[in-house]
């Protein structure tokens, strides 16, 4: 599964592009010097989706995981990786104990966790599915029963879907015009044979020129 929001570099959601370019050049400084105590301490003021922007950023899988191990509580790692792009998620989950990857993902919304498990070996998501809550990982192995390319394979029976060409403009007057938008929190691209190419986060959405279109997102 190809994900826009997460396998393309864009604009961090939660600062400017210029202040995250200087809290990056500041991860990476701290990580050289090896001062691994002020690392962890800017990354608890931080936001999950601007951590995970950290992360994707650095060059070296080391500190990749470095910084990702820093993350503080359970919860917040799982919102770091449900952010994060396939490649990095499979970087740092490959050595995990599974009970510790289902622990992290107890938290998160089917959608999330089916994207990270969908992105991991067959065998590793099953081990971690079967460690986590019944009622959830029902839900879960059914949407990992699509194909991963089709949009039946990560959405709920509760989606917002839009066409690659659609402008940004264009989603949010139609997000303004659905009945349950204040239930959208993720928007569905699709091409015209309706598989599904990228996920965008709302908060995604309402942060980029209102001309681009979905498929550049």
């Amino acid at each position: 599964m190809k994900d826009l929001g997460k396998e393309l570099t864009r604009e961090p959601v939660e600062m400017g592009q210029g202040k995250f370019d200087l809290v990056l050049q500041s991860f990476r400084r701290l990580l050289r010097r090896g001062a691994i105590t002020n690392v962890g301490k800017m990354l608890a003021r931080m936001h999950p989706a601007d951590i995970a922007q950290v992360i994707v950023h650095l060059s070296s899988p080391n500190e990749k995981r470095t910084v990702f191990e820093l993350v503080r509580g359970e919860a917040q790692r799982g919102q770091v990786l449900s952010e994060l792009d396939p490649g990095t998620i499979q970087h740092t989950l490959a050595d995990l104990a599974p009970a510790d990857v289902a622990w992290m993902l107890k938290d998160l919304g089917a959608d999330d966790v089916t994207y990270i498990l969908g992105v991991l070996p067959e065998e590793q998501a099953k081990e971690i599915l079967t460690l986590m809550r019944t009622e959830d990982s029902t839900q879960i192995a059914d949407l990992l029963k699509y194909p991963k390319d089709t949009s039946g394979g990560i959405m709920t029976t509760e989606f917002f879907s839009l066409s690659e060409d659609t402008t940004a403009q264009e989603a949010i007057r139609r997000l303004q015009r659905a009945t349950d938008a204040e239930m959208v929190f993720y928007i569905y691209v699709t091409d015209k044979e309706e598989h599904l190419v990228g996920v965008l986060s709302l908060r995604q959405l309402l942060t980029v020129r209102p001309r681009r279109r979905s498929r550049t997102l």
